[in-house]
C-alpha cells in the first residue's frame, strides 16, 4: 500500500493581460463624464434594448424598490434631437 502526498494547488493569479485589460477600464470609466438629468425629461423610446414584457404588478414592485432605496445601477440614455 502506497501513500501519496498530495497539495493543493494554487490558484492562478489575474494575467497580466487582464489586469491591463481591467486598468484601461477604470481609466476609461473615471474619465467619462456623468451628467444629471430630472426622470421627467426619460422616456421609453425605440432604442430600448428591454424586451422581455412585464405585467403592471412587476413593474410597480421596481417602482417601490427605486422609490425605497434609489436607483441602485446607473441609467445610460441617449440625448435625442428635440431635448
Amino acid at each position: 500500500m502506497s501513500v501519496t502526498e498530495s497539495k493543493a494547488k494554487k490558484a492562478k493569479k489575474a494575467s497580466p493581460k487582464a489586469a491591463a485589460q481591467s486598468d484601461v477600464l477604470v481609466a476609461a470609466l473615471d474619465n467619462s463624464p456623468v451628467r444629471y438629468t430630472a426622470w421627467s425629461r426619460l422616456f421609453i423610446g425605440d432604442l430600448n434594448c428591454r424586451v422581455i414584457p412585464h405585467t403592471p404588478e412587476e413593474i410597480r414592485g421596481y417602482a417601490d424598490s427605486i422609490y425605497a432605496v434609489g436607483q441602485i445601477h446607473n441609467i445610460v440614455v441617449v440625448e435625442c434631437d428635440d431635448g
